[in-house]
């Protein structure tokens, strides 16, 4: 289950002082609050709080509609809540998207669609996954850009 959303991109121009290029950049604004509760020691954590694998993370899909109506996923990216400390901060979430083959970028030009992942859970550690190592080796992917997000942050700790 997600939610979606349809914004218009903003052209922000070059910045010769600094270097900066011109970029496309979208503004989203979507509250999103979040709750759980930690029994004490349950969990298998340090103070009682839930072991780092088992905090909840934020997975993100970035997709563009062009002018056809054509639906193509630009990126993938996901942030971890584990260890945030209280308050409010912004986060920078890199995206990537699964790099396909020549014919398929050829068939996403013409046609539309992009390569997607059949599971969001690939963009983590999977959830069956009680291994020491995960390779991810040989998966080729490309950059999809940046995603900032900003997060207000309140936890109560747990004292037994």
């Amino acid at each position: 289950q997600g939610v979606t959303h349809i914004c218009r991109t903003t052209t922000y121009p070059a910045c010769p002082a600094s270097d900066t290029p011109a970029r496309e950049v979208a503004h989203l604004a979507h509250p999103l609050e979040l709750e759980w509760v930690s029994r004490g020691g349950a969990g298998g954590g340090r103070g009682g709080g839930p072991a780092e694998n088992k905090y909840p993370v934020l997975f993100f899909q970035v997709c563009s509609l062009d002018s056809l109506n054509r639906y193509a996923s630009q990126g993938y990216g996901w942030l971890g809540l584990e260890g945030r400390v209280p308050g409010s901060g912004s986060h920078v979430v890199r995206t990537w998207r699964p790099l396909g083959t020549i014919r398929e970028g050829l068939a996403q030009f013409f046609i539309g669609g992009s390569p997607e992942l059949a599971d969001l859970a690939y963009l983590t550690t999977p959830a069956g996954f009680n291994g020491r190592i995960l390779n991810k080796y040989g998966f080729k992917t490309e950059s999809g850009g940046a995603i900032k997000v900003r997060l207000n942050t309140v936890t109560q700790r747990f004292d037994p």
